[in-house]
């Protein structure tokens, strides 16, 4: 509702769906402004394994937004990513993907 300069951090949990990528099981999530990739805002996680449980990545930038501006966390792999919201051995259900928004300056 307000135009000006906004931090925006991130952070996603998950895990690959198969099939997985060779050589390495890798995976990156990245903000979009208006549907547009935002340089600069992408994070990628790679696992030893595709045995692995899950994995953490995320990331932030500050960008101008204008009033009207959408924002969105996309999944950049070619690959499907599992967003993690429990883990079997959590007494707690954890949070899989998070942002912040936060206006820094007009």
């Amino acid at each position: 509702l307000t135009a000006g300069i906004y931090r925006i951090a991130w952070g996603v949990t998950g895990r690959l769906t198969p099939p997985f990528p060779a050589p390495v099981p890798s995976w990156a999530y990245s903000i979009f402004k208006n549907g547009v990739f935002v340089p600069g805002a992408s994070g990628m996680a790679f696992t030893d394994s595709p045995n692995d449980e899950l994995i953490h990545t995320g990331g932030e930038v500050i960008i101008a937004i204008a009033v009207g501006d959408t924002i969105a966390l996309r999944n950049i792999t070619t690959f499907g990513v599992s967003l993690i919201s429990t883990i079997a051995s959590l007494a707690l259900p954890g949070t899989s993907a998070s942002i912040c928004i936060s206006r820094v300056s007009d």
